[in-house]
């Protein structure tokens, strides 16, 4: 065979391969490593396929949260088996000092079903009849208990649910599990000092919005009550801690008060649990705080929970 003819095989077999993302490369590491990562480091938190700040997805690192500052011995770079038996490296990005995660109850006022364990006001919800419903976190309910209540309440669990004090109907809903924290409430009663926020639609978070995007928080005591935050990872799995123990969420979305993971804090603490957190240029609702550790909030969207059981954005 010509040379010539040779050479142009050889191109077209390269054109033919197509080559793989820094997302999928991020991805395949995650599950080769992942759980080797955590059993040899305890100080590790979570580990990500985390977008790089700010590349609008181009770029994928294992991103590594670690409880305190010891980074000894955990790898900069790891290498990727990829399908068909290539090898390929990814780097590791070391996030130092996230410290243990809790969901954020307890605060003083907002919304509860007991005076001593609020949270915060999401948004307004409708059901197939058109009424509209308040949305909290689920945990606000059962009292920062990480007992789920399976949805639909049973008429002996339903409770008043309180905001600044004064009853506005009752919960009639609870839900939590693997990726979902979420409670409902009836509205009969104006709500006292309290502006419900509505939404058009929800906001898909994806790696082309990390250290990109800038969120708005609105929840309970923080001060101001209303402030910006942006998006640092998303599809994210931590152990968060309830009161009566801890269990591993999926789905997280991370937000945090600065455009990348080193630098960013946590925009919320006890008592923001359920507060909304919404992108302000298409004003559609990214998701409810389930709560979040020294360094980083956590976000859990509700559009796929409230279809399921035939709820909508109001």
């Amino acid at each position: 065979m010509p040379n010539r003819k040779r050479k142009h095989l050889r191109r077209l077999r390269r054109q033919r391969k197509p080559r793989l993302s820094s997302a999928v490369i991020a991805r395949l590491a995650l599950e080769q490593h992942g759980a080797a990562l955590r059993a040899r480091f305890s100080q590790i938190a979570a580990i990500s396929d985390a977008a790089v700040p700010g590349t609008g997805a181009a770029q994928h690192v294992l991103a590594i949260y670690l409880h305190h500052s010891d980074c000894a011995r955990i790898p900069y770079a790891l290498p990727v088996r990829l399908p068909g038996g290539g090898l390929t490296a990814i780097a590791t990005e070391l996030v130092p000092g996230v410290g243990a995660g809790t969901v954020h109850i307890c605060q003083q006022d907002e919304i509860c079903c007991s005076t001593d364990n609020p949270g915060s006001v999401g948004c307004v919800v409708r059901d197939a009849y058109g009424e509209h419903k308040v949305a909290t976190a689920g945990h606000v309910f059962s009292s920062g208990s990480l007992r789920s209540y399976n949805g639909e309440l049973a008429p002996t669990e339903t409770h008043p649910a309180l905001v600044n004090g004064q009853a506005i109907g009752n919960w009639f809903f609870q839900l939590i599990d693997w990726k979902t924290d979420l409670a409902l409430g009836d509205i009969d009663n104006y709500i006292p000092g309290e502006t419900l926020l509505t939404f058009p639609g929800h906001y898909t978070v994806s790696d082309a919005d990390v250290g990109r995007t800038r969120v708005r928080v609105v929840s309970g005591r923080w001060s101001p009550p209303v402030r910006d935050a942006w998006i640092l990872d998303h599809n994210t799995a931590w152990e968060v801690a309830y009161r009566d123990g801890t269990a591993t969420r999926n789905n997280i979305i991370v937000i945090g008060s600065a455009p990348n993971r080193a630098d960013a804090t946590t925009v919320s603490r006890g008592g923001d649990s359920g507060g909304c957190v919404y992108e302000p240029v298409s004003g559609r609702l990214v998701g409810l705080i389930l709560g979040g550790n020294n360094r980083f909030t956590w976000v859990l969207p509700i559009g796929e929970v409230l279809q399921r059981f035939n709820y909508e954005l109001a």
